[in-house]
C-alpha cells in the first residue's frame, strides 16, 4: 500500500527542510501532520536521528596549508591545459599562415645585392660571344688522343 498524499508531502519537505527553511504555513502543516501520523512520526525521529549522528561523525580536519596551494596550482594549470586545447588549432593555422605569407614576400621582394650587380636589375654575366676559359689541365688518356697512324 502507497503513502497517503499528506505523508508524501511531509517526508518531501522534512528532507528539503535543512537546506531551505521551512515557511510557515509547511511548518504548521508538519507540526500538525507529524502529531496525527505514527508512521512519519517514527520516518521524522529516524531522520533526526541520521542527520544528528552525520553531523557527530564528520570531522573537521584541516591539512597542512601547501596543500591548498598545490590544489589550486593543479587547477590552474588544468585550466590552461584545456584553454591552449580549445586554441591549438587555431595557432597551428596563424602558424602555417605565418609561415607562407613569409615565403610569399620572400619571393616576390627584389634581393638589394642582386640590384647592386648592374645597373639594369641584372646580374653581370658573360656575353654569348665572350670565350670561356678553363684553366685547369686534363691528364692524357691513349683512348682519346687521335691515332696518328690513321693517316
Amino acid at each position: 500500500m502507497g503513502l497517503r498524499r499528506s505523508c508524501r508531502r511531509f517526508r518531501k519537505l522534512r528532507l528539503s527542510s535543512p537546506e531551505r527553511g521551512l515557511r510557515v504555513g509547511e511548518q504548521t502543516f508538519c507540526a500538525e501532520h507529524v502529531h496525527d501520523c505514527t508512521g512519519c512520526r517514527r520516518y521524522d525521529s529516524e531522520l533526526s536521528a541520521a542527520r544528528e549522528a552525520l553531523r557527530s561523525s564528520s570531522v573537521n580536519h584541516h591539512g597542512p596549508a601547501e596543500f591548498a596551494n598545490r590544489v589550486v596550482r593543479a587547477i590552474s594549470r588544468d585550466r590552461i591545459r584545456r584553454q591552449f586545447e580549445v586554441w591549438r588549432p587555431t595557432l597551428i593555422g596563424a602558424v602555417t599562415a605565418a609561415i607562407a605569407v613569409g615565403a610569399v614576400l620572400q619571393v616576390l621582394t627584389p634581393d638589394p645585392e642582386y640590384d647592386a650587380r648592374s645597373p639594369e636589375g641584372t646580374a653581370a654575366l658573360p656575353a654569348p660571344s665572350e670565350t670561356l676559359i678553363f684553366d685547369f689541365d686534363l691528364p692524357r688518356t691513349p683512348e682519346l688522343e687521335p691515332d696518328s697512324t690513321d693517316g
